[in-house]
């Protein structure tokens, strides 16, 4: 729903165009970009590392996509991608579709899904942050007042977002499944009756650099 919301929205706000293939196939991907003269392209998972893995093809330098935008492309893989079909910009993403809380690479570091804002000039703007999580249990860890202890660059946490109700970008609607709902939220963060929602069910660990 996340890609649908990126790629189909700039079509309805900008009026781009959208090319949609009914099937992902690797060996077509660079011969559907040149076809399409598409500039720019989405992708989730491991379709970097399917096309990594093609055999090179005289489309692969004919296409003029200029940027990619996704989920799930590698560090240890990222620097060959760019370099062997000539990608100028990766917008490496992280956040769910449902949540309040996504970060975005937009400056090309290699490795990296996303930045927070600078504490405490962006933050209430933006109140995304990282929390310490037990790295064996996933369980928050908590100070002696009950709250969530935030990390400092270097640290490793999960990624959380403070709920707004009356904020359309910080308001979290839940699931038609209230356990669900129950399930992302938690409560009394950075201080007491705060509500967050977190990034991911299973849980993930970020590295704030």
């Amino acid at each position: 729903m996340f890609f649908f919301i990126v790629g189909i929205g700039t079509v309805i706000v900008y009026g781009t165009t959208a090319v949609i293939r009914k099937k992902f196939s690797a060996s077509n991907f660079w011969k559907d970009c040149v076809r399409y003269n598409c500039t720019a392209s989405q992708y989730i998972g491991e379709i970097c590392r399917y096309l990594l893995a093609q055999k090179p093809c005289e489309e692969e330098h004919k296409h003029h996509v200029r940027l990619m935008w996704g989920n799930g492309l590698r560090a240890e893989i990222w620097n060959k991608f760019v370099s062997r079909f000539g990608i100028q910009r990766i917008g490496e993403l992280y956040g769910s579709t449902e949540g309040n809380s996504n970060i975005v690479n937009i400056d090309n570091h290699v490795g990296s899904c996303g930045f927070f804002p600078i504490y405490p000039y962006l933050g209430s703007l933006y109140p995304v942050r990282l929390i310490k999580v037990d790295q064996e249990t996933g369980e928050l860890i908590r100070d002696a007042r009950g709250l969530c202890v935030p990390c400092r660059p270097g640290e490793l946490g999960e990624m959380v977002g403070v709920i707004k109700s009356k904020d359309l970008l910080l308001k979290f609607e839940g699931y038609v499944d209230k356990g669900d709902t129950q399930k992302k939220i938690y409560r009394d963060v950075f201080s007491r009756g705060d509500q967050v929602t977190c990034g991911w069910l299973p849980k993930y660990v970020l590295t704030w650099r």
